[in-house]
């Protein structure tokens, strides 16, 4: 049985992820969160990232290897700069790139390709490609949002406007410049779809046996569960207790009010 679930934390005209299946692919794509004021009719850098990323994924030949995708991937927002005028943008500025992760299980080729920061489960194996950064400004965001409960400010203020995310927006906006640098160059470098070339450690190739079952998953779930209800369930329970995510699961964003969760979510498990 195959079970698809995608959900906007706002709303989902707002949603970055996606799902992309194909008669050759299945796919969970996250645009990355924007970090500058771009909209180009109407979309987020996140928003045109994931569209781009699900167009090579629906273009691919079947029978492509995983070097061959991601080369097609990037080009495909490589063109989008080309087509716009951005590129100059775009390398002066790196927070301003159209940033995307993907998991994507290829049918012929029988295995999972990773980029970024999405996950999977295979045969209830968990895949994750944590960024060191992200865990570093996710401490930072607990500290400075602790403090502000220390010095009595509700928790239901910060669910209005997180300060500690404010805290820690210029350094948003700096790590982009880590984006596909190879780990030699930097202990914060990480990769993303981007438009830009990916270094050689930056594709996950991950054998699928016959009959093993597969989750794929944007980072929108805490943790994976080889069904969507225990993934829900785990998640909505984190969320109870720690709606900021700064205790239980500590992240570089929470809950705002009026929001079903801390990020945007996409899940697809199905069996090969």
């Amino acid at each position: 049985m195959m079970e698809v679930f995608l959900k906007g934390k706002t709303s989902e005209a707002a949603n970055e992820d996606r799902i992309v299946m194909t008669p050759y692919y299945i796919g969970v794509i996250d645009g990355a969160t924007s970090k500058s004021d771009f909209r180009q009719e109407g979309m987020t850098t996140g928003q045109w990232a994931g569209q781009l990323v699900e167009e090579a994924v629906r273009s691919l030949p079947p029978l492509s290897a995983g070097p061959d995708a991601a080369a097609a991937i990037t080009r495909r927002i490589a063109r989008f700069y080309e087509e716009n005028g951005l590129w100059d943008g775009v390398r002066q500025h790196p927070e301003q790139r159209l940033t995307a992760s993907a998991v994507v299980y290829s049918r012929h080729r029988k295995e999972v390709w990773l980029v970024g920061d999405c996950q999977c489960l295979i045969g209830g194996r968990s895949f994750t490609n944590g960024k060191r950064i992200d865990t570093l400004l996710a401490e930072v965001r607990s500290v400075y949002l602790e403090a502000r409960l220390l010095q009595g400010i509700p928790q239901e203020a910060l669910l209005e406007h997180d300060s500690g995310r404010d805290a820690i927006r210029p350094f948003l906006v700096e790590q982009s410049v880590f984006q596909n640098l190879p780990s030699s160059a930097s202990p914060y470098a990480y990769a993303v779809f981007d438009g830009f070339p990916l270094p050689p450690s930056a594709l996950r190739i991950l054998p699928v046996a016959p009959g093993e079952q597969v989750v794929l998953a944007s980072d929108g779930y805490p943790r994976l569960f080889p069904t969507l209800t225990d993934s829900e369930r785990y998640l909505n329970e984190l969320l109870q207790k720690d709606p900021l995510c700064i205790r239980s699961y500590k992240s570089t964003k929470g809950m705002y009010k009026g929001q079903c969760s801390f990020d945007d979510r996409a899940y697809v498990s199905f069996r090969t």
